[in-house]
């Protein structure tokens, strides 16, 4: 994340002043991903945002990275989230109602690969290996 990307996306998250954590979901053993999650960590903590980071076990990440919140009405700081990390020059996605989702395409394929939500997750931030130029 280029310097003038991070000061831009730690100003809309300093400015949030509910929720701050955040949590981050990436692929294993790819030295890219592990810098890139490092970087956003570091922004978000830098904004005074408590993180949790982990690694995904028996699923593939698509490539990219993609903020999925819970609901599709989600909390304000669900969205200085979504501000803060389309100002990171990734080319972030973005996507509301994941829960329900979530749970709708388990019932139907019970093996489905998707994200897990725990209930107090309100978002995640998906970190999957660098798309293909």
């Amino acid at each position: 994340i280029s310097d003038e990307a991070r000061a831009s996306m730690k100003a809309v998250l300093a400015g949030e002043t509910t929720g701050k954590k955040a949590w981050i979901l990436s692929q294993p053993g790819d030295p890219e991903v592990a810098a890139l999650v490092a970087s956003v960590v570091g922004v978000f903590e830098e904004a005074g945002w408590e993180v949790s980071a982990e690694t995904v076990t028996g699923i593939s990440l698509k490539p990219g990275v993609m903020t999925l919140a819970a609901d599709e009405q989600y909390p304000t700081y669900v969205d200085a989230v979504m501000k803060a990390m389309d100002a990171s020059g990734l080319d972030a996605k973005s996507a509301s109602g994941y829960r329900a989702y979530y749970e709708a395409k388990k019932q139907e394929n019970a093996s489905w690969p998707g994200i897990p939500m725990r209930p107090d997750q309100d978002f995640v931030i998906v970190i999957g290996p660098k798309p293909a130029a």
